[in-house]
């Protein structure tokens, strides 16, 4: 299952909201979330634009849903 799949329901909303002022980087995080399916392989790149574009959590692997 990728992870796009497994994104909780309020950050999609939220990457949603934020695809109208960042497009460039909502694209590219949405790019590589359907491409991976752990955590553990997302760039360190899309690891910060999702860190910025859901205003800051502890850690990624709490913005989805567990298998």
């Amino acid at each position: 299952m990728y992870l796009k799949e497994r994104l909780k329901a309020e950050h999609i909303a939220k990457l949603k909201k934020k695809n109208f002022s960042f497009p460039l980087v909502v694209e590219q995080v949405t790019e590589e979330l359907e491409a991976k399916t752990k955590v553990s392989d997302l760039t360190y790149g899309v690891v910060m634009s999702l860190h910025t574009l859901l205003n800051n959590y502890e850690s990624p692997y709490e913005l989805f849903n567990e298998l």
